[in-house]
C-alpha cells in the first residue's frame, strides 16, 4: 500500500510539475509582444537576447516557487473556520516570496551580467522602481494562491458529491435487500409442509444466494456471468416454488459475459417479470435474457409474455424500476439507456444499455451459471 501511494503520489507531483512548467511557458510567450514593443520603442534599447533572458528569468523565478506556494496553500487553506489568522499569515508570505522572488530575479541575472549582483539589481525595469517590482510579486502570490484555492474547492465539492452519490447508491441498494429476501422466506414458507426435503434444497441455495450477495454488495459493479449466476440461483427457489409455470431461456454474447454491469442488475428485472408478468396469468410463460455488445455500448434485455403493465403503474415492481434507472443514472449518468415497453397481453420489455468495459481482473474468466428452467 505505501508503494502504490508513493507512486501514485510521484505521478501527481510529475503532472503538477509539468501543468506549472506549461502555464509559466504560455505566460512567457504572451508577455514577448509586449516586452518586444516596449524595448524597440525605448531610448535606451537592450539587446534581445538580454531581454528576453530577463524575461524567462522573471517568468520561471515564480515557476520555481510555485511549488512551495502550493504547499502552504493546501496547509493554510482559506476557510472559514480559519480565516483571519490564514489570511495574515498569506498576506505576510506574500511580501516573503516577493522578496524571494526577486532575488533569486537578480542573482541568476547576475551570471550573465558583467558588474555581478550590484550591477544587474540596477536593472530593474524602467518604468518599476523596486518598491513596484515588490508589488508585481504580491499580486503574483496571491494569483498563485487563488488559483490554487479554488482547485482545492473544487475538489472539495466532487469528492462531497461522490460521497453522497455513494451513499444514496447503498441506500438504494440496501431497499432491494428486504423485498428479495422477503419473498424468498415466503417461498420457502410454502415448502415447508408441501415438501420438505424441496424446502431443504430451497434453504440450501439461499444460503448460497445470499453468500455470495453478501461479498457482492460492497461493489458497485460485478460481472455479467456472476450476475446470471447469481439470477439463477433465484430462479431455482422460483421454480420449487411455482414448477413448470414458467421458462427462461437466454440469448448471451459468449464476450459479454465478462462486461461490468451494476451489482443486482438481471435479479429483480426478472422478479419484476415472474412475479408481476407471468404468475398472474394462466399457463405456462416464458422469460427471455439477452446480452451482446453493441459498438461500445453493452446491450441487456429482460423481456416476458405475460399480462403486461404500465411503467410504474400501481405495480409493486415499480420501485424496483423505479430503484435501477436511480442507480444506472449514478453510475453512468447520461451514457445510458433505460427503456421500457409494455402492452396488455403482449408482456413487457426492459432495454438497457450502458457503456462496455471488461475488468481487467476478470478477462479471460468463465462464469459458471445454470438458469432454470429452460435452455442457457
Amino acid at each position: 500500500m505505501r508503494v502504490t501511494n508513493w507512486q501514485s503520489g510521484g505521478e501527481a507531483r510529475r503532472v503538477t510539475g509539468l501543468l506549472i512548467f506549461l502555464i509559466f511557458s504560455f505566460k512567457f510567450l504572451l508577455f514577448v509582444p509586449q516586452v518586444y514593443y516596449y524595448n524597440a520603442h525605448s531610448p535606451l534599447p537592450l539587446p534581445w537576447w538580454f531581454v528576453l533572458l530577463k524575461l524567462a528569468l522573471g517568468t520561471y523565478s515564480w515557476a520555481v516557487l510555485t511549488p512551495l506556494i502550493i504547499w502552504v496553500s493546501r496547509r493554510r487553506p482559506i476557510e472559514r473556520q480559519c480565516l483571519t489568522p490564514n489570511l495574515l499569515l498569506h498576506l505576510c508570505l506574500s511580501f516573503i516570496f516577493a522578496a524571494a522572488q526577486t532575488f533569486i530575479y537578480h542573482s541568476a541575472l547576475a551570471l550573465f551580467t558583467p558588474g555581478g549582483f550590484a550591477s544587474s539589481a540596477r536593472e530593474v525595469p524602467r518604468l518599476d522602481g523596486p518598491w513596484s517590482f515588490i508589488f508585481n510579486g504580491v499580486v503574483a502570490y496571491v494569483t498563485i494562491l487563488a488559483v490554487h484555492q479554488a482547485v482545492l474547492l473544487y475538489r472539495r465539492v466532487n469528492e462531497r458529491e461522490f460521497r453522497l452519490q455513494q451513499a444514496q447508491l447503498r441506500l438504494l441498494q440496501t431497499q432491494l435487500h428486504p423485498h428479495f429476501l422477503f419473498n424468498s422466506l415466503n417461498t420457502i414458507a410454502s415448502l415447508i409442509y408441501r415438501s420438505p426435503a424441496e424446502a431443504e434444497r430451497t434453504v440450501i441455495s439461499l444460503s448460497e444466494l445470499l453468500r455470495a450477495n453478501l461479498y457482492e454488495m460492497d461493489r458497485q459493479e460485478t460481472t455479467l456471468g456472476e450476475e446470471l449466476e447469481f439470477t439463477g440461483r433465484y430462479l431455482q427457489i422460483m421454480d420449487a416454488r411455482f414448477p413448470g409455470h414458467f421458462v427462461v431461456e437466454t440469448e448471451v454474447e459468449p464476450g459479454a459475459r465478462d462486461a461490468c454491469v451494476p451489482t443486482m442488475l438481471l435479479q429483480p428485472l426478472v422478479e419484476n417479470a415472474i412475479r408481476h408478468g407471468l404468475l398472474p396469468s394462466e399457463g405456462r410463460g416464458r422469460v427471455e435474457i439477452s446480452a451482446r455488445r453493441e459498438g461500445r455500448l453493452l446491450r441487456v434485455c429482460v423481456s416476458d409474455d405475460g399480462r403486461g403493465a404500465e411503467p410504474n403503474g400501481g405495480q409493486p415492481g415499480g420501485i424496483g424500476l423505479a430503484n435501477m434507472r436511480a442507480r444506472l443514472q449514478y453510475l453512468y449518468g447520461p451514457d445510458h439507456r433505460f427503456e421500457f415497453r409494455s402492452a396488455p397481453d403482449f408482456g413487457t420489455t426492459v432495454d438497457i444499455r450502458f457503456p462496455f468495459r471488461v475488468a481487467a481482473s476478470r478477462k479471460g474468466s468463465v462464469a459458471k451459471f445454470d438458469l432454470r428452467p429452460g435452455r442457457s
